[in-house]
This record gives C-alpha cells, sequence and structure tokens, in this order.
C-alpha cells in the first residue's frame, strides 16, 4: 500500500471490533434513506435533527442546543473511481490508499490521527481524524472530527463525529456502532417501486445485527 502522509506504516493492520467490542446500542432506525439504499440508526439516546439537503441524517446528543457538539453527522457521495465498488477485507486497502491520494494538502496537514482500515461489526470501512475549529457566536473554539468512511455500491458513506477538543474519545464509540448498524438495501428499482424497509423505525434500543 502506499505510504504518503496520510497512509502509515502500520496502515495494512485490520482492526476489527465486534458490537460487543463496541459497547453501545441503537436507538430506532429511520426510514430508509439514500433513495431506499440504506437504513440507519442514532446510538441510543441521541436526538434526531431536522432533514437537511446538506446531509441523509444528523444526530445531537444534548436535545436542548445548549451544546451543539458532540455529533454525528451521515452524508453520501458518489465514489469517483470504478474500483472497487463495494468493500471487503481484499479491497479495503485499496479504497485506503485511493481515499488517500485525493487527500488535499489543507486537508492532511489538518490530520491527527491517520487513515486507519477498519471493520466495525461487519462493515468495512477507513477511520481518520482531523483538527477542526467550532465557532459558538464570536468564540473559537478547538474540536476535532473523526471520519469513517465506507463504500457500497460505488457510493461513499461518511459517518463523521465532531466534538470539541479532548473530548472525542468519549464519544467514539457511539459513532462506531451508527457504522456497525448500517443496512443496506437493493435500493429503488426501475419502475420506482419501494424495497423492503428492513428493521422497524420505532424500534428502540436495538441491539445493532446488521
Amino acid at each position: 500500500m502506499g505510504q504518503s502522509g496520510a497512509a502509515t506504516a502500520d496502515s495494512s493492520v485490520v482492526k476489527r471490533y465486534t458490537i460487543e467490542q463496541i459497547g453501545e446500542t441503537l436507538g430506532g432506525y429511520l426510514p430508509p434513506l439514500d433513495n431506499q439504499r440504506l437504513r440507519i440508526a442514532p446510538p441510543a439516546d441521541w436526538h434526531v435533527q431536522p432533514r437537511s439537503r446538506k446531509y441523509l441524517a444528523r444526530f445531537v446528543f444534548d436535545a436542548t442546543h445548549r451544546s451543539p457538539l458532540p455529533r454525528i453527522t451521515v452524508t453520501v457521495d458518489d465514489a469517483n473511481f470504478d474500483e472497487p465498488s463495494e468493500l471487503d477485507d481484499k479491497s479495503l486497502g485499496l479504497f485506503l490508499d485511493l481515499l488517500d491520494s485525493k487527500m488535499s494538502d489543507s486537508a492532511r496537514k489538518g490530520l491527527i490521527e491517520p487513515m486507519k482500515p477498519m471493520i466495525l461489526g461487519d462493515i468495512p470501512c477507513v477511520r481518520y481524524v482531523v483538527g477542526k475549529v467550532y465557532r459558538r457566536g464570536n468564540r473559537k473554539i478547538p474540536g476535532e472530527s473523526q471520519i469513517v468512511k465506507t463504500l457500497h455500491a460505488g457510493r461513499i458513506y461518511t459517518v463523521t463525529l465532531d466534538a470539541y477538543r479532548g473530548t472525542l474519545l468519549g464519544h467514539h464509540n457511539e459513532a462506531y456502532v451508527v457504522v456497525a448498524g448500517m443496512v443496506f438495501l437493493a435500493g429503488e428499482s426501475g419502475n420506482g417501486d419501494k424495497v423492503d424497509a428492513g428493521p422497524d423505525a420505532d424500534t428502540e434500543g436495538a441491539v445493532v445485527k446488521p
């Protein structure tokens, strides 16, 4: 695998975390997102933010909005490469190299933790951490973003945990369980018929079983 600024010598070591090791549970699954391609759920006791064109879903820890962070945001983009189109143990390293090669210089300068391959539950993914500065009124507060990316059917799904500096580790497993709980569906058929909706949307406290 390539050894650029984001990839390191241990990037070939794939860390695996079972649901039991993650140690978190999910709340209720949302209705299918991304044109019936994906079911996701927030961590238990987190709150779902209103829908937005900027993301598929956003979850916040504090429902009072006194503190906007931590938050977990799920987004999706078409992959700008043909292969791999799906991830498994063999293609995960190639996916990491592709992400690394396309990282901008400015983003690379902000890296706190380099890209590393992981498998969360049954979901192969790549994880890294970047520094951020968040604004609250006129104040600038240092923070961090844990970014986890996975690939399915040629689409890159990104789960971003934003947190103030020093608090990321207190919530990183809650972001992990969102990834581990992803359920990929067949998507809309050519005639627009909807596919099976997957887990019940009103199942609270669900243990993740993708």
